[in-house]
């Protein structure tokens, strides 16, 4: 049975180094520049989420509700909270992006 679900990610960086976080599956990906971190993490969860499709449904279910860390947390949840305050999105020079990706799983 498929099911849509919102994955919780988020892009950091400055210039060319960038970093991808997928909080709810643990994955990361480095990129050279914001979209193309965004472009990069899209691709692993999606490839990720391709891999574990045919697998016996306790071993899909383990691999598909795999949170990071609280640490890999901290970073996402401080830049939500700064920009509900401020009632703006975050600065993008430093904080690239939140992103909700839906999940075919």
């Amino acid at each position: 049975m498929d099911m849509d679900r919102i994955l919780r990610c988020y892009v950091h960086g400055q210039g060319d180094r960038w970093s991808g976080m997928c909080l709810d599956l643990d994955i990361a990906v480095d990129g050279p520049s914001l979209e193309d971190t965004i472009a990069l993490l899209q691709e692993a969860v999606e490839l990720h989420i391709e891999s574990v499709r045919d697998l016996p449904a306790e071993e899909r279910r383990h691999l598909l509700y795999r949170p990071s860390p609280l640490s890999a947390w901290l970073p996402y949840w401080w830049a939500v909270l700064r920009s509900s305050m401020a009632r703006r999105p975050p600065p993008t020079d430093r904080f690239g992006a939140s992103h909700n990706l839906i999940c075919h799983a």
